[in-house]
């Protein structure tokens, strides 16, 4: 069962909302979308304007200062600066195409304004070289959680990132939490996403973006659907220690050493216990399996961690692809 905003009166969107434990949303906008919470009525353009996130930036020639009273320009080298602050934000060539911050977030403004999608954060990093916005789609129920904990609750949102370093893309894709937990459900492998670097045809594939991300809500119910022949499919505790042991071995290679070896049985009796025992998990499904993985990504690896570097870890790094490797294993 599935719950999306998509054809929902302002007063239903309210109500879908208030589903959410306050608690739960308070620890997902912290962890897993980090940014600045921001009022769910409000437009897009008047959210980044809140914030101070509706800055121009431009083209500029990169000088070398030579000393005190001298500098050069550096030939095919431009600073891409913020206007309003004077501030750079990154240093790029001659092909890199400058497009403003809601000209690259048009996906998620778009499903704002049809009312797919209501926005939840919006973060601006290192001083406006990257700007985040993650917005509420809808929520979906996978099954029941073991010893009558009640329904195994997913919350979707849709995550975008405009940038101005000339190192990123501008970024859009699905993100799935699992409520009793707060795990990112999410493989990026698996979903729909874009990835569109700044370059002449920039925004016309932001445009074509766009209507990729008008289809978020059939991308979420292939994904659910997969998570619920997951939870429907056993999975005893020989065969998860065997496929945890194989999902280490594959992502980070076989052991070479008495010392890497010991680590690594380590590492798979922490999986075997998040299987059996972490939070929503009863060591009898592939989803427990699933979800060990994603929660050991989320909240133990990364325990340490700011949000910020769990996040790009998470949605990027290697615990995506541990996460990405773990789901193909399970669904195959």
């Amino acid at each position: 069962m599935s719950v999306f905003l998509k054809g929902m009166s302002d007063d239903q969107k309210r109500a879908a909302i208030a589903e959410l434990p306050q608690d739960k949303i308070t620890a997902i906008l912290t962890r897993a979308l980090p940014g600045l919470r921001v009022d769910h009525t409000g437009s897009l353009p008047d959210a980044l304007a809140h914030v101070s996130a509706d800055f121009r930036v431009e083209k500029r020639p990169l000088m070398a200062v030579l000393d005190a009273d001298n500098a050069v320009e550096v030939p095919n080298r431009y600073a891409t600066v913020r206007l309003d602050t004077g501030e750079p934000l990154g240093v790029v060539g001659t092909g890199y195409t400058v497009s403003q911050t809601l000209a690259q977030l048009a996906p998620v403004a778009v499903l704002i304004e049809r009312g797919d999608a209501q926005l939840a954060t919006l973060g601006v990093v290192n001083g406006g070289s990257k700007v985040r916005v993650s917005a509420y789609l809808g929520q979906s129920v996978v099954g029941q959680l073991p010893h009558g904990q009640g329904p195994d609750v997913l919350a979707h949102f849709g995550l975008f990132e405009a940038s101005h370093d000339g190192l990123s893309s501008t970024r859009g894709s699905l993100q799935t939490l699992r409520l009793v937990c707060l795990n990112g459900a999410t493989a990026w492998d698996h979903v729909a996403k874009y990835n569109v670097r700044h370059t002449l045809n920039g925004e016309a594939r932001v445009a074509e973006a766009s209507r990729i991300m008008l289809g978020l809500n059939a991308e979420i119910e292939r994904e659910v659907k997969t998570f619920q022949r997951l939870h429907s499919t056993p999975m005893h505790g020989s065969a998860f220690q065997a496929f945890a042991r194989q999902l280490l071995d594959d992502v980070r290679g076989v052991t070479d050493s008495d010392a890497a070896e010991a680590k690594r049985t380590a590492e798979v009796i922490e999986l075997c216990d998040l299987f059996a025992n972490g939070q929503g998990n009863g060591g009898s499904t592939l989803w427990d399996g699933y979800n060990s993985v994603t929660e050991w990504i989320d909240h133990r690896v990364r325990k340490n961690g700011k949000p910020a570097h769990t996040f790009e870890s998470s949605r990027f790094g290697q615990g995506n692809e541990i996460k990405s490797r773990a789901l193909r294993m399970l669904a195959q």
